[in-house]
């Protein structure tokens, strides 16, 4: 495939990642995902995904916030570090499955960008596991738990 092509294909699936049908967009998702892990060419949406972290749909504000996750290898202008309290605000998101889906995300994070890792603890410590209803709160706290002990692992290797 030409990169013009690749270029139109990541259009394409950045369409449908914004799209209505729930389960087309999740297929947009997995396949931008893996394009991400392979080329930069997917960062180049960075400002639609930073957008999604706003979304009014939880699924969209998890899409956003996975894509922006995954990208941030690419990041060499810092743009993450600058949009850090809204993903930050994400794993505190009134939703508890949305918080549990960007907690669990957040370590790869301190992967792409180690400097992040210090606001990563702190956001992570943050996370009041309380304001879930009692049959979630028990599972965000332990996804924290496990969170913030990945990212601090990483934080002293460096």
């Amino acid at each position: 495939m030409s990169d013009h092509e690749d270029r139109a294909r990541i259009e394409l699936l950045v369409e449908r990642l914004q799209g209505r049908d729930n389960a087309d967009a999740y297929a947009a998702l997995k396949e931008l995902l893996a394009l991400s892990e392979a080329t930069d060419a997917v960062a180049a949406h960075f400002d639609t995904f930073a957008r999604l972290l706003h979304a009014k749909s939880a699924f969209m504000r998890v899409r956003g916030f996975l894509l922006v996750v995954s990208n941030a290898r690419w990041d060499a202008e810092g743009r993450t570090a600058g949009i850090f309290d809204d993903l930050a605000h994400l794993l505190g998101d009134p939703k508890p499955t949305t918080a549990r889906q960007c907690i669990q995300a957040i370590p790869s994070l301190a992967v792409a960008q180690p400097a992040l890792a210090p606001r990563i603890i702190q956001a992570l410590e943050g996370i009041d596991p309380g304001r879930y209803p009692d049959s979630t709160a028990p599972l965000v706290a332990s996804d924290a738990s496990a969170a913030l002990e990945a990212v601090r692992k990483r934080a002293e290797k460096l």
